[in-house]
């Protein structure tokens, strides 16, 4: 490891945080750092874990350390980290890492709204490469005392520039905005996740950088070399789910074993032996409270024991006599007596535990189960047995009571959302009782088995193009879930489906005919036109199995609300007449139209009135300037003139015809008085025709 170098003054691998709330410095200087907030461990694909701050929004989680060992002043040094960005900051820019005072002199790295960075001496020289979001990232800024260089994933950006620091002090600190805090001043706190942090108090050379990215990703391959046998649990629908159920008679719960490391395992002490709490080659360990009594007491029986495992002949299953007590795991023990004991790397291997069913406790719930390897040795010739953990996440899920629950889902106003990437849509849906006169039951959070909804939908991440998404990833972080003004708090929501629990501060008793509605705001799609699942899980309602609702979103440039129609916005404005109502898809006609300006010196306010013929008789219609070009001589830069201000008004509709001004307020800017300058504006005339609509 690179603790070894001498002139490491800091290296925060950030996979753990101490019971005092601290993460331990690796280096021989033991410049611990102070986690603030709510700054948390969470696992990561790339090593295995890594520290998240201020996930989904900045709440002032940061690091606080002191580098002891580092130079004042313009002293050489080289700080490097990896950094994965989980959402630009809406405005100005957010602040991943400050070394020294707050002021000139420091060093800094920033990051803006566009993701351009500016990484180096405050007002002083920088470095601004793009960052990408959601995804890791390298840096590494090195000053040799004269000049400062950067590297991204340890390519060098450019070339070096003359730079002085003044650092006066050795403060550092990590994801905190300058202002200390939230937005206030427009400084973000930096939202992500950051891993395997460095500072050497010399500047380090490219080829040492790229060391110390090796050693940084060699951690996942070393994470698998000690934990090498991957497991998934699931249901007969492939689902990670066990079932709380009157009758486990059909109820399967599959493992699937395989070998993620790049070595061949060897399973020892298994030919014609049987499964012992001692002689085992897999222990599945379930947390107390997890399986029935029904399963627990067929699995002290050894003639029900026996009924369990489907893969008998390959397989032996051993399970202690005893009952485990209310708060003691229960631990199945495996040991594999075929004939083919040298496990290959990514081979799989799968075996079915029948008639497994999951306690009622506090009803539909989520659990850890464990798989622990025994017995088993890398092959080779190595006998250090192989030791080390996995666990994966399981749904319990109720399936007591009735199948059918007489409750339904409805969208009001519409189900229409605009993808134009920047307007905010808002749908909102009824979750009614339909029965005839039977009320249902929800119980209260406090409940010790509350009753929820779950709302869901697909995103697509950077990494993973989904055109049935509903939003992106960055995009989910805005979206608003709320029940008469109570705002759900979302979970997961740096996955591919974040969630939305809603649950009831008091028992509620919902009649028949009555109804829930849900509201959800701040969705923003920029995802291709079509159809977007959207889903609704519910979750221990009394007498009823936990189930779910699927229902379909439909992206597009067309916005239907209230009976009106709104066109590349969000806002329904086109209206129908009052007795008429929308048959099928409203036919909508469109028509383009465009006003130039005279040529002025300089060019002031002009106004033109059109007449635009449709095909049919035109109920009603909207006009919007949808584009303004600036017309100039050679050498004119654009940018530096426009008009204040530009508007199409329908005057009148008549049958056929819709009439309208178009207009448009004087010029401004550094370069408006240059002469020959003119203006186009085009114009979108959207009409809705009679054909669309019909009598009520």
């Amino acid at each position: 490891m690179a603790n070894n170098d001498k002139d490491l003054v800091l290296y925060l691998p950030l996979d753990d945080i101490r019971s005092d709330g601290a993460v331990q410095d690796a280096s021989d200087f033991a410049n611990h750092g102070a986690v603030k907030g709510n700054g948390a461990l969470v696992p990561d694909e790339v090593f295995g874990g890594c520290l998240s701050l201020n996930v989904p929004n900045p709440v002032g989680d940061h690091i606080a350390a002191t580098v002891n060992g580092l130079g004042l002043g313009n002293q050489p040094h080289t700080i490097e980290g990896w950094i994965y960005v989980n959402g630009y900051p809406p405005s100005s820019r957010s602040w991943p890492l400050l070394l020294g005072q707050v002021g000139t002199g420091s060093h800094h790295w920033l990051i803006a709204s566009t993701g351009a960075t500016q990484l180096g001496v405050w007002s002083g020289e920088q470095f601004s490469p793009k960052i990408d979001k959601e995804k890791w990232t390298h840096i590494a800024m090195v000053h040799d005392g004269k000049q400062l260089s950067c590297y991204v994933n340890g390519t060098r950006q450019g070339a070096p520039k003359n730079a002085t620091f003044n650092l006066t002090n050795r403060v550092l600190i990590i994801a905190r905005g300058e202002k200390r805090g939230g937005d206030r001043g427009g400084e973000f706190d930096f939202s992500g996740k950051i891993a395997n942090f460095r500072i050497y108090n010399r500047a380090l050379s490219q080829a040492e950088i790229l060391r110390d990215i090796q050693i940084d990703q060699m951690s996942l391959v070393a994470f698998r070399k000690s934990h090498p046998i991957d497991f998934r649990a699931y249901d007969d629908d492939e689902q990670p789910v066990l079932y709380i159920s009157d009758d486990a008679e059909d109820r399967n719960l599959n493992l699937e074993l395989r070998n993620s490391s790049t070595q061949a395992i060897q399973f020892t002490n298994g030919q014609n032996a049987v499964a012992s709490a001692d002689n085992h080659h897999f222990a599945l360990r379930f947390r107390p409270g997890t399986l029935s009594d029904s399963s627990l007491n067929s699995l002290i029986n050894p003639q029900e024991r026996a009924k369990i495992l489907k893969e008998a002949d390959q397989w032996d299953l051993y399970f202690p006599p005893k009952l485990p007590a209310a708060n003691e795991t229960a631990s199945l023990y495996l040991l594999y007596k075929g004939p083919s004991k040298s496990f290959q790397p990514d081979e799989r291997r799968a075996l079915t535990l029948q008639r497994v069913s999951a306690a009622p406790g506090s009803g539909a719930r989520g659990t850890q189960v464990e798989l622990i390897p025994r017995q088993l040795t890398a092959a080779g010739g190595d006998s250090t047995p192989i030791t080390g953990s996995r666990s994966q996440y399981v749904h319990i899920t109720n399936h007591r009571g009735k199948k059918n629950i007489p409750l339904h889902l409805g969208f009001v106003s519409g189900n229409t959302v605009l993808n134009d990437g920047k307007s905010p849509n808002t749908l909102r849906f009824r979750i009614t009782n339909v029965s005839k006169d039977g009320a249902i039951t929800l119980n209260p959070k406090s409940s010790s088995a509350p009753s929820k909804f779950i709302v869901s939908f697909d995103v697509e991440s950077q990494a993973n193009t989904k055109e049935w998404a509903l939003v992106t990833s960055a995009d989910s972080k805005n979206v608003k879930v709320s029940v008469g003004g109570s705002e759900s708090r979302p979970e997961g929501i740096e996955g591919e489906t974040p969630e939305w629990p809603i649950t009831f501060d008091a028992a509620l008793s919902l009649a028949a005919g009555k109804h829930i509605e849900v509201n959800i705001a701040g969705i923003v799609s920029s995802l291709p036109s079509g159809h977007a699942n959207f889903y609704v899980r519910y979750e221990n309602i009394p007498g009823y199995w936990d189930g779910q609702f699927v229902c379909t979103v439909e992206k597009g440039p067309i916005v239907t609300n209230k009976g009106n129609v709104g066109i590349g916005t969000a806002n329904s404005t086109v209206s129908f007449p009052p007795g008429c109502k929308v048959v099928g898809i409203p036919i909508i006609a469109m028509k383009k139209i465009t006003a130039t300006s005279p040529m002025e010196h300089p060019p002031g306010a002009f106004s033109q009135k059109f007449t635009v013929e449709f095909s049919a008789r035109v109920l009603s219609a909207e006009a919007i300037v949808s584009n303004v070009n600036i017309f100039h001589p050679h050498g004119i830069d654009h940018n530096k003139v426009s008009y204040e201000g530009q508007e199409a008004k329908i005057t009148s509709i008549v049958d056929k015809k819709v009439n309208l001004d178009v207009s448009a307020w004087k010029s401004y800017g550094e370069q408006a008085d240059t002469p020959g300058i003119s203006f186009e504006l085009s114009v979108l005339v959207i009409a809705v025709l009679e054909s669309a609509v019909t009598g009520q």
